[in-house]
């Protein structure tokens, strides 16, 4: 996918994002990152780290229910993940990775079906796992990574996979707001529609439309105070 940069940057052992390869002078995206890359690491705000300070998770004290929730967050996006990249025909057909957690499976099945269904209403052609953006402009600067990108042929659509039963809208919006304006900057594409797929929510599919002008100003503020 063009600039896609995550042939670029990787995460280390001390969680940093560092240079993995050369910077390509004629992309306009990695010139800019070069601006914000200090010693090969890159110091530029990722998308979940600005939806931490600006929209954080309810606090939870009982440490094993978070590393749980964890677990089990990694656990499904890594069978989805192998299943997407495995796939070779119009169908995603799940690959079960080292997994041996029923629950985790069965919940894997579910948003692989759900995943199908999207395939098949939309006539999605082509899927990308995990592409990792960037954006610069004004207002903000920042890189993320955007679970699934589909597309038709004619049109691009964003999914965020979610596995908590407690809905953050305001964040997901929020989330879906950043990746789109990250995947037009980067590729000079619209995306015709965002949405969070959550198979343990009430509302499986959430779409974000429009995100509300105090949620991007809550945004902006955030990264203005990082210029300041």
């Amino acid at each position: 996918m063009i600039n896609d940069i995550s042939d670029l940057i990787a995460l280390d052992e001390s969680n940093k994002y560092i240079l993995i390869r050369e910077i390509n002078s004629d992309s306009y995206v990695e010139k800019n990152l070069s601006t914000h890359i200090v010693n090969d690491v890159v110091c530029l705000s990722e998308i979940n780290e600005a939806l931490n300070k600006v929209f954080p998770y309810f606090p939870i004290k009982n440490t094993s229910i978070v590393d749980s929730s964890i677990n089990q967050n990694q656990c499904i996006k890594e069978i989805i993940e192998a299943s997407i990249l495995q796939r070779s025909g119009p169908k995603v057909k799940l690959v079960t990775t080292n997994c041996n957690v029923t629950t985790h499976l069965n919940l894997a099945k579910r948003y692989i079906t759900e995943i199908n269904n999207f395939i098949y209403k939309y006539n999605i052609k082509r899927i990308y796992w995990s592409p990792i953006m960037c954006y610069f402009g004004e207002d903000m600067n920042y890189f993320g990574t955007i679970d699934l990108v589909l597309d038709n042929g004619n049109s691009f659509f964003i999914i965020g996979i979610k596995t908590s039963r407690t809905n953050y809208n305001e964040r997901y919006s929020s989330q879906l707001f950043l990746e789109k304006k990250m995947f037009e900057y980067c590729t000079d594409k619209k995306i015709a529609s965002a949405f969070i797929l959550n198979v343990k929510a009430p509302q499986v599919w959430f779409e974000c439309k429009d995100l509300d002008k105090k949620s991007i100003f809550k945004l902006q503020n955030y990264f203005k105070n990082l210029k300041d």
